[in-house]
């Protein structure tokens, strides 16, 4: 009991920050997360649009216009994104679009 008398606002106070750097934390790793998934979705969503629109041009010119218009999505939603992880996420959704064209 007196360790609770003398101590127990300042072991509430450690609780209440220990709580607070968790969810702080937690945050974090969940905005990443669905950071992560959206540059997915719009990497998939470009390649598709890309493909549909620009049936003329072929590599780089290509590349350089999903880049432009993944980019441009991705600042619209307020993610920020390397060009380099950009490129990756792109010809990432190439193969994954080629490997279902190819199963079927």
């Amino acid at each position: 009991n007196e360790i609770i008398t003398t101590y127990g606002m300042e072991i509430i106070k450690y609780i209440i920050l220990a709580i607070g750097i968790a969810a702080s934390y937690a945050a974090k790793l969940y905005e990443k997360y669905v950071n992560t998934d959206t540059k997915r979705k719009v990497a998939a969503t470009t390649v598709a649009y890309i493909e549909q629109v620009y049936k003329d041009i072929h590599g780089d010119e290509k590349l350089s216009r999903a880049m432009a218009v993944a980019a441009s999505m991705l600042e619209q939603k307020g993610i920020k994104t390397t060009e380099d992880e950009l490129k990756v996420l792109l010809e990432a959704a190439v193969k994954e679009m080629n490997d279902k064209f190819k199963a079927a």
